[in-house]
């Protein structure tokens, strides 16, 4: 099947300005509405639109999975370890007076979901694409 021109060029001047907001969106998101989730999603939106131009569409789902696996396990470590924490960032009056400690400690989170995300739901999509290739 082949990739229509017109989808080649409007992607290629797109995929920049998509991961360029996606990337914002989470670098910012505990500032203004966004973060992991939404970032996340805009980056799975920037795949998409590179594996619908690219040549080759051949993707290995179960590394996919491995890697969303390893994301989720380092999500509940930082979980774990803000809890353990009881509240460090938020009640010690050393880094209450550096925000520059909170937001690094936010963006880390930020990144973290989004990149679940992204990875979650470019396996969810693929799934859906190895299915359709295999037919009912």
């Amino acid at each position: 099947m082949k990739t229509s021109i017109i989808l080649k060029t409007i992607s290629k001047l797109l995929l920049p300005f998509m991961m360029l907001f996606g990337i914002y969106i989470i670098s910012f998101g505990d500032v203004s509405p966004g973060g992991g989730f939404q970032g996340g999603a805009i980056l799975t939106t920037a795949y998409l639109a590179f594996y619908f131009i690219s040549e080759d569409k051949n993707i290995d789902l179960t590394k996919w999975v491995k890697f969303e696996k390893v994301l989720f396990f380092l999500l509940i470590i930082a979980g774990f370890l803000s809890v353990l924490s009881k509240g460090v960032y938020f009640t010690n009056p050393i880094l209450n007076d550096s925000m520059i400690s909170k937001r690094v400690f936010f963006i880390l989170l930020n990144l973290i979901i989004a990149a679940k995300v992204c990875v979650g739901l470019i396996c969810i999509v693929e799934s859906f694409i190895e299915e359709e290739d295999d037919g009912f």
